[in-house]
Formats: C-alpha cells, sequence, structure tokens
C-alpha cells in the first residue's frame, strides 16, 4: 500500500496540488509469504499511516517512511511487525520522522529499525521490544544518521542471532539508554560502532550511565571497530556467557568511565579484549576470580593507564608489542601481565597492586618508573614486581 502526499499525472509528473494530508488507517492483520522484497505499506512526501494491524512479511520491508513531514502513528492496538529476510520492519529516510514504541521481530537479513544518512529526528520509545531471532544476522537497530539524532529511549534489544541489537555509524542522541540482552552464541554485539557494511567507520560512540547490557551466550555487550573514541559509561555490563563484554577491532582511545561496573562469574569470560591504541580505566571490572582474565590486548604497541579511581580484579594482559601501562595514584589492580616486547610501567604514589610482571623475551629490556614513588621492599616482602631490567627512580 502506498500512501504519498502528492498528486501525479497519468505519465507520472507531480501535479500541484494546495496541501491536504493523506491518510490511512490500517487496522488488518497483513500477511506476506512466498513473495520477495516486498514493502507492505509506504509512507511518502508528508502521507500519514496509522497502523493497529500485525504485519508479517517473509522477505523485504514491513513499513518505509520517507520524506519530510511523513509520520507513523499507532492505532487503538498497537501491530506487531514481523520480516523473516530482507531489509527492515521499519525503513526511515529522506527527512522523515519516527517515533515508534512497536513489537518487531526480525530473522535473516532483516533489520529491526533501520535510520538512513538522511533521516530526521528518530525515536525508539521505552514500550519498544525489538528481537531478533537465532537464524538471524541482520541488526535490531541500524543507525546510519550523521549527527546524534536517533534517541533509543528505554527500548528493550534482544539479539539471539550473529548482528548486533544497534549498530551505529555515528555517535547516538546523547540520552539514550535501554536493555540490551545478547543470547547469541554465534558470535552476536550488543552495541557495535562500526559501517554498516562491517567496515572501520571513523565515528565516535559515548554510552551513558544508564544502559543495562547481559552477555548470557558467546557474543559481545559493546563492539568498535572506527578509528575514532568510545567511551563506555554503563552503569551495568554483565556476563554470565563465555563472551566478551567489550571487544575492539580496532578504536583510538576506548575510556571506561567513573561509573562503569563491568562484571562476570563466568571465568571463562574476558571483560575487555582487542586493540584499542589507548586504553582508560576509571572503572570497576571484576573478573570470576583474581586468577580469570579480565583484560587482554593485542599484540600491538598500546597505551594503558589504570586512572584514579579505576578497580580492577582479575589479571590484566597487554600482550605483545611495547606497551606503556600507567597506574595512577587511587587506582587498583590485581596483576598486571605486559607480555613481550620492550615495555614501560610507570607507577605513581597510591597506586595498589599485586603483582606486576614486565615479562620476559631474551635481549629485550623492560623498564620501571616510580613517579614520585615510595616503595619499601626487603627479602620477606612477597615479590610484587618481577622481570624487568630497568628502574628508573
Amino acid at each position: 500500500v502506498l500512501i504519498d502526499n502528492q498528486k501525479y499525472g497519468l505519465d507520472g509528473a507531480v501535479i500541484p496540488v494546495a496541501t491536504a494530508l493523506s491518510k490511512f488507517t490500517n487496522t488488518a492483520n497483513v500477511t506476506v509469504t512466498n513473495a520477495s522484497n516486498v514493502t507492505a505499506f509506504q509512507v511518502k512526501n508528508g502521507a500519514e499511516l496509522t497502523n493497529s494491524g500485525n504485519l508479517d512479511i517473509s522477505h523485504g520491508t514491513g513499513i518505509e517512511v520517507s520524506g519530510i513531514g511523513s509520520s507513523i502513528k499507532a492505532g487503538a492496538m498497537a501491530g506487531a511487525i514481523t520480516v523473516r529476510d530482507g531489509k527492515a520492519g521499519i525503513y526511515v529516510h529522506g527527512g522523515a520522522t519516527l517515533a515508534t514504541s512497536d513489537t518487531i521481530t526480525v530473522n535473516g537479513s532483516a533489520a529491526g529499525i533501520w535510520v538512513g544518512a538522511d533521516s530526521g529526528a528518530v525515536t525508539i520509545n521505552p514500550t519498544a521490544h525489538i528481537t531478533a531471532l537465532g537464524a538471524s544476522y541482520g541488526n535490531l537497530i541500524i543507525n546510519q544518521a550523521t549527527a546524534g539524532t536517533t534517541l533509543v529511549n528505554g527500548a528493550i534489544l534482544e539479539m539471539a542471532g550473529s548482528g548486533a541489537a544497534l549498530l551505529t555509524s555515528n555517535n547516538l542522541n546523547s540520552a539514550s539508554f535501554g536493555t540490551v540482552l545478547v543470547s547469541s552464541n554465534t558470535g552476536g554485539k550488543g552495541i557495535a560502532l562500526a559501517n554498516v557494511d562491517g567496515s572501520t567507520s571513523s565515528g565516535d560512540l559515548t554510552l551513558g550511565t544508564n544502559w543495562a547490557i547481559s552477555v548470557t551466550g558467546n557474543g559481545s555487550g559493546v563492539y568498535a571497530n572506527t578509528t575514532g573514541n568510545l567511551t563506555v559509561n554503563s552503569s551495568n555490563i554483565s556476563l554470565t556467557g563465555s563472551g566478551n563484554a567489550i571487544k575492539t577491532d580496532t578504536v583510538n582511545t576506548l575510556t571506561i568511565g567513573s561509573n562503569a561496573n563491568i562484571a562476570t562469574m563466568n571465568a571463562a569470560a574476558v571483560l575487555i579484549t582487542g586493540n584499542p591504541s589507548n586504553l582508560l580505566n576509571a572503572g570497576h571490572i571484576t573478573a570470576a576470580n583474581i586468577a580469570a582474565t579480565a583484560i587482554l590486548l593485542d599484540a600491538n604497541a598500546q597505551t594503558f593507564t589504570n586512572q584514579t579511581g579505576g578497580v580492577i580484579s582479575g589479571i590484566v594482559n597487554l600482550g605483545g608489542g611495547a606497551d606503556l601501562a600507567q597506574l595512577e595514584n587511587g587506582s587498583s589492580l590485581s596483576t598486571l601481565q605486559m607480555g613481550l616486547g620492550a615495555d614501560t610501567v610507570s607507577l605513581k604514589n597510591g597506586a595498589i597492586f599485586t603483582l606486576i610482571d614486565g615479562g620476559i623475551e631474551a635481549g629485550v629490556n623492560d623498564t620501571l618508573l616510580f613517579d614520585a614513588t615510595t616503595y619499601n621492599l626487603d627479602a620477606s616482602s612477597p615479590a610484587k614486581m618481577i622481570n624487568f631490567e630497568w628502574a628508573n627512580v
């Protein structure tokens, strides 16, 4: 069904008319099977659709809304949208805006809500519930908007497939929050910063304190593949599965804010992993026990700073490369393993730790810097700093 606020001649040319809103109300359940690239409703050029019916599309799009002033309204009962493969439950672009509370279920390649780069403001409301089934490899929300005009306002996002619950190329509205459940056992993601095709983005993303993210499978709660920066202030990222809280293929600076609480009871789970150029932690990161790995980075040169207030329980392994670790006053961690490479650790007075291991590699020197620091060590003290060839006071 096409709802268009423009009038056309037989030759397809637009006929100018006085402004009159084209409206369509649907109360019927619409089911389309055995068809490809079907769009149930197209809302264009300032038209309006009021929908109370359930939409079930085998392949294609539930509702496409485009053009400035175009809108979708819920009827007396908000209809559920199911798209089993194809484009999206709702696709919004061309200056159109959207505020939705829909229940949307997708599978295959279909997205739940696709926000185009040229869309207007989009709000996904608290009663919205978007779910990807186990065979899904699409994403629940795709945000291509270049400005922070997409607001997730408390929605529930459930990812059982291999896609992302929220894939954004750029920053969201800073007030965004919601509940993200990643039950995927095929590497699904919660919130992902990357381009739609999976390539490296240049965007930044800041996640506020009210996101609640849970990983019960082998997926990741937050994922980044960007030359930009990722800041995580989420007050609750929890893992019961064997996945990761935060995984980065590449990111310039990954900042864990002071309000962040990242934890797991599963010893097989690694909370933060990947390849950030810089990792700053001021939050609480808690592995299953102090012998389990909390942070595991790739074999590249990286800078890690445990900032004032940062508390890490578990092993921090910086991997290979010439890494720099800075432990600031008022920070705390269990074990820091620098790994291979010519590494440097800078200690400030008041930094608390159980063990720092510079690593062993023939012909390579690791350096320990005492920055306005006083430590008393004697023969009866347990070894707290090992495998350093140089110490600078």
